[in-house]
């Protein structure tokens, strides 16, 4: 049993590769794709690339990642059904989803903010599902434009901003020259 998210590229690769594609099972099944502005890629010496598709990111929100979970434990059910052990933690593990899905609502719904700053747009699902957007700062893996931000700071400052993301496999040069202009936190998630 194969476990894929269906949606990455370099993972497309791979299971192309396998010679029993019917022991994969796709995690992403029943999750409302969203377009993205990448989907990655990763060459042999790790390059980082991207194409334009589907965004992969589907497991950034607690509600997408409980589709996850249900699928995974799913198939696993159906290969060992008298497992009692996996049900229990499934179970478990679909509470805790619940949880962290109830509490992101409510802190998202009080903090009055309608979008946030990151440098690439990997929350896609996670803003969608919370009623709010990202603002990405780079745009088909480049580093913006002068231009571009000009217009995120200026933006920014208007709205209030008073944190940025960033994923620690992208430079957190821009997002410390934004955050420094708009006096604002940078965090690394």
């Amino acid at each position: 049993m194969i476990f894929s998210v269906g949606l990455i590229d370099f993972e497309q690769s791979l299971l192309q590769k396998l010679e029993e594609r019917d022991k994969v099972v796709p995690l992403s099944r029943g999750i409302e794709l969203l377009a993205g502005s990448c989907a990655h890629m990763h060459g042999n010496d790790g390059e980082h690339g991207h194409a334009h598709g589907i965004d992969p990111h589907v497991w950034t929100s607690p509600r997408a990642l409980s589709i996850m979970a249900r699928n995974a434990y799913e198939a696993i059910h159906a290969a060992w059904p008298d497992s009692t052990k996996y049900t229990l933690n499934h179970e478990r593990l679909q509470e805790q989803l619940r949880e962290l899905d109830r509490r992101t609502a409510a802190k998202i719904g009080k903090s009055g903010v309608d979008y946030f700053i990151i440098y690439h747009p990997a929350l896609t699902y996670y803003a969608r599902d919370y009623g709010i957007r990202q603002e990405a700062i780079e745009a088909d893996g480049k580093e913006p434009s002068a231009r571009r931000l000009t217009e995120l700071i200026r933006q920014a400052r208007r709205d209030g901003i008073r944190r940025i993301f960033y994923q620690n496999q992208f430079p957190a040069s821009v997002v410390e020259v934004i955050a420094r202009d708009i006096d604002a936190d940078y965090v690394e998630i």
